[in-house]
């Protein structure tokens, strides 16, 4: 197994840092960016910023409110705030669309009322599609931060007889500034590395972003050394925000408490009260109406998708379990090598892992392009280069989600393993594999979801007869028919879904039995 982990350590390391290398060797050694190109990296950068500060904002008063009260479906509120996350891309443009489009609901209320219409396209449509998706994400994010401060500050401000703003500024604002920073790094690395949103919502060139200006140099130009020069640009941007969080520190800024029952005295006046469940009821709004609306718009034309799509679809399916099968390989061999190999190894061997997360699938796909390009025709492997970018694209989140547990495991029954006698084989199949079940269920689940949705690789490499689910999409909205796009989005989504809740149903099931 060991053997198999350093395996799949040097296949990103080859993939990952040859691709960086051949990107650069054929970027040259002169810069040839114009005016409008460096535009597109400062356009890049300002709707990262805004995407990761208004998310962050956002964030605050709705963790902080949930944080607060209890109520009936909280649990599985807060457990289907993840859901952006695997959701398509598409998925979520389309459902924007019904509801904030030109003729989506809120545009018809407008009209009705005589007022001005509003518009989604451009900057404000890209920000506001990055805070659906990254929103829920800080949103859980400052929710562990709240849980980290102990109920007995609460309870000694209350029996100071502190004000709510007292109680704000003493105990809550050094837990935000402890935790913000930490997480605008993170949205900002998903936001500029975000194609997608940037390629429906963009409106025309004043809204172009890197990774698009890098599908264009080589769908429509075949301009090498643009794309070559983007993809730099793209990479700079998110390994100096890498460098950043480096430097970012999170001690814990609390002491232990006693685990009581959280109770906020500072917030039973009734106006706070209807205030915080304000702001709950919006934020559910905010997140689930693009979902009903397409499921509702799609539902209307779903027994009638063209065929083109259907077999879109069950391509990506079987792309989407290879890749998930491929991803769950290499990141479980690294993480089982990560936690049994001595300590000088294990550290380079998870940092391996997350390699990937610092390069985006479209630098990655300019590499191995630039790569096959003077021996192959690259379109012709559109698919296998696709399975391969999404599965490792997915490796970061499969370990993080895997190799806690396997150092738990072998933590708690390792050495009775070895004393019984049980060889590193038997003890996986036997003692590791049932105890991880749900984890591994959970991970492949996010793998296929992530691969089912992908719109990036596979945008560079497509051809008419290799077109995944996504693509299709993508193709029916180009050519203006709505009415099968939505409908072929609500498949996307009913399959990501599915083929997510499967794994982990599965998973679960497995460690009950």
């Amino acid at each position: 197994m060991n053997f198999l982990g350093f395996f799949s350590a040097g296949l990103i390391i080859f993939i990952a840092v040859g691709s960086l290398i051949c990107v650069f060797f054929s970027a040259g050694y002169e810069s040839s960016f114009t005016f409008e190109d460096w535009r597109i990296i400062a356009f890049t950068f300002k709707q990262a910023t805004l995407s990761a500060f208004v998310s962050c904002m956002l964030a605050v008063p709705i963790s902080r409110a949930l944080v607060r009260r209890d109520f009936i479906l909280k649990s599985l509120l807060v457990s289907f705030l993840g859901a952006p996350f695997i959701l398509p891309v598409l998925v979520a443009v389309l459902g924007f669309t019904a509801i904030f489009g030109r003729s989506g609901l809120v545009n018809f209320l407008l009209s009705s009322f005589e007022l001005t219409p509003i518009s989604i396209y451009g900057t404000s449509g890209i920000v506001l599609v990055h805070v659906f998706f990254n929103l829920p994400i800080a949103i859980r994010f400052l929710i562990y931060g709240w849980g980290a401060i102990p109920a007995e500050r609460f309870r000694l401000t209350a029996q100071l007889g502190m004000s709510r703003w007292h109680t704000f500024r003493i105990v809550e604002i050094p837990m935000l500034i402890n935790t913000l920073p930490s997480i605008l790094v993170l949205v900002f690395l998903l936001c500029i590395s975000s194609f997608g949103v940037a390629l429906t919502m963009g409106g025309g060139p004043a809204a172009t972003t890197i990774e698009v200006a890098i599908y264009y140099a080589f769908r429509y130009d075949f301009d090498l050394t643009k794309a070559s020069y983007f993809a730099s640009a793209q990479m700079i941007l998110g390994l100096s925000a890498i460098l950043v969080s480096f430097k970012i520190k999170s001690p814990n800024i609390y002491q232990a408490g006693l685990d009581r029952h959280l109770e906020r005295w500072d917030c039973n006046h009734n106006l706070v009260k209807v205030t915080d469940y304000i702001i709950i009821v919006c934020t559910a709004v905010f997140i689930f109406s693009p979902i009903v609306a397409l499921t509702l718009k799609g539902g209307l034309n779903f027994i009638n998708l063209p065929e083109q799509v259907l077999i879109a679809a069950f391509r990506s399916v079987l792309m989407s379990l290879a890749s998930t099968i491929l991803a769950m390989t290499v990141s479980f061999s690294i993480a089982h090598s990560s936690v049994t190999l001595s300590a000088r190894f294990y550290r380079s061997l998870e940092s391996v892992g997350y390699l990937p997360i610092s390069v985006s699938p479209l630098v990655l796909g300019t590499g191995v392009f630039i790569c096959l390009l003077p021996f192959t025709n690259p379109n012709d492997y559109a698919l296998e280069v696709t399975i391969i970018v999404n599965a490792l694209m997915s490796v970061p989140f499969i370990i993080g989600i895997l190799i806690n547990p396997i150092r738990q495991v072998y933590s708690d029954f390792g050495r009775l393993g070895s004393n019984i006698g049980l060889s590193q084989k038997g003890f996986i199949t036997i003692v590791l594999l049932p105890r991880l079940s749900r984890n591994i269920g959970f991970a492949a689940g996010l793998a296929c979801a992530i691969s089912m949705g992908d719109f990036g690789v596979i945008a560079l490499f497509s051809a008419p007869d290799a077109f995944t689910l996504p693509m299709a999409v993508y193709s029916l909205m180009g050519a203006y028919r709505l009415d099968s796009s939505s409908s072929a989005a609500l498949l996307l989504l009913v399959l990501t879904f599915g083929l997510f809740y499967l794994f982990d149903l599965g998973g679960r099931l497995f460690a009950r039995n």
